[in-house]
């Protein structure tokens, strides 16, 4: 009997991979660790190593194919042997629980639960299901203690319909009163003909699609690889679910500027980056801070003995933030040549899953666009990211005069959750006192 090549789920985020090029053809020899194909994951480019030894018996997929993970993407076994046949992910999927067991109708929409107490009677809680109300917006019913009975959902249903009294389900009825809409010439497809949800939608899109079919071919659709629909899945979670709150710095750059020329005169063959050196300050001062290098987590407060940084980088399928190691523990040059290693490795989708996990800060700097100040959405489990903006010539006083000093602004956005404003601030005052003296790095 042959075996069943999966496709692997290389990390927690990842939910399918594109094959990106087979390594063996139909027929050839497979032994145990060869690399079969290449995936790419949400955040790499991954070979794929065969468990079993034999005979590649088929591919199910072809390059550039989009493979849920844990789907048959190979057969492996012995030389004749005829391959299973491959079960499409459609046929392995449960089924929706929008259409019902027996008549197979449609279920009326539902909408999400709404946060807070709700006191409602099973048969209120079904009629409310059934007919896509929201429980929240009915406010208090007519049982005791503002219990919300059945006669209350049906009253919000019938106060619901539009004044023609065409029926309308409370969902239709609030996109359309968004939409600033009349119901009129809306086809309803729920029970006696209500007006859904769907067929709203459906009567939108329809309107968008006369209003652009005279310039569609002028619209470029770019299909969404796996790393930018991760990278929007995470950002959306970060800014729902992490109450981030923002402070920024102006540091004068001065000695920092003159520090880097006068090493990068002097070491024409080890020059270094203000990337390299932002990092290993910021790692100096996280050290220092230890409630800013720090995560959010059930358990408690995660607090770190290590300074983990991750530079935000900008790669052709969505930004990756490979992450430099114990940069408190390395000297700048150090953290220059691992910081070139993983951005060159990042820009060809290279990087393993191991080098772009495990930070405890980011930086995201655009410094080289000419932008003024900027914050950026943190990273989790990081409790905290340092959006670097460029560095502008900028008049300041000094003293009783008026002088042009570079000036950097800094922006942290922090997870109130675990830094405190004053920590933060604090955390801020002693990057920017190390940024503008860059001796205090040392102690």
């Amino acid at each position: 009997m042959s075996d069943t090549v999966l496709l692997p789920k290389l990390g927690l985020t990842m939910e399918h991979g594109i094959i990106m090029g087979w390594s063996k053809k139909e027929g050839d020899e497979v032994k145990k660790g060869d690399v079969l194909f290449q995936v790419e994951s949400d955040k790499a480019v991954v070979d794929v190593e065969s468990d079993y030894n034999g005979i590649l018996l088929k591919r199910y997929y072809k390059e550039g194919d989009d493979v849920p993970c844990g789907i048959a993407v190979a057969a492996i076994g012995k030389k004749g042997e005829v391959p299973p046949d491959l079960v499409s992910p459609a046929a392995e999927a449960p089924v929706s629980e929008a259409v019902t067991h027996g008549e197979g109708k449609a279920k009326s929409e539902t909408l999400p639960r709404t946060s807070g107490k709700v006191i409602v009677s099973p048969r209120a809680r079904r009629l409310a299901v059934k007919e896509g109300v929201d429980l929240g917006l009915i406010g208090s019913g007519s049982g005791d203690n503002g219990r919300i009975k059945e006669r209350d959902v049906q009253a919000f249903i019938d106060n619901s319909m539009d004044k023609g009294r065409q029926k309308i389900s409370p969902v239709a009825k609030n996109i359309l009163e968004a939409e600033k809409i009349s119901s009129e010439g809306i086809r309803g497809s729920g029970p006696d003909g209500r007006i859904m949800k769907r067929d709203v939608l459906g009567s939108l899109q329809k309107m968008g699609d006369r209003y652009t079919q005279d310039k569609s071919s002028e619209v470029k659709i770019v299909p969404i690889s796996p790393m930018r629909e991760t990278i929007a899945k995470r950002l959306s979670t970060s800014k729902g679910t992490i109450p981030h709150y923002y402070i920024t710095i102006a540091v004068d750059m001065t000695n920092f500027i003159e520090a880097r020329k006068v090493w990068n005169e002097g070491n024409p063959e080890k020059k270094v980056s203000m990337n390299s050196m932002l990092m290993k300050v910021v790692a100096v001062a996280l050290k220092k801070h230890p409630m800013v290098n720090a995560s959010w987590s059930s358990e408690g407060l995660r607090l770190f003995p290590w300074a983990n940084i991750a530079l935000a980088v900008s790669t052709d399928k969505g930004l990756v933030t490979p992450v430099v190691k114990d940069c408190d523990r390395k000297a700048v040059l150090e953290i220059e040549e691992a910081l070139a290693d993983l951005i060159g490795r990042a820009r060809k989708n290279q990087l393993k899953l191991e080098e772009f996990t495990g930070s405890t800060c980011t930086i995201s700097n655009l410094g080289m666009y000419e932008v003024e100040e900027f914050s950026a959405i943190i990273n989790p489990p990081e409790a905290s990211i340092l959006a670097v903006a460029s560095i502008i010539n900028t008049p300041v006083a000094q003293e009783q005069s008026v002088v042009v000093k570079p000036i950097m602004k800094i922006t942290m956005s922090a997870d109130h959750r675990v830094v405190d404003g004053a920590a933060g601030a604090e955390f801020l005052r002693d990057l920017k006192k190390m940024l503008e003296y860059p001796f205090f790095a040392m102690f």
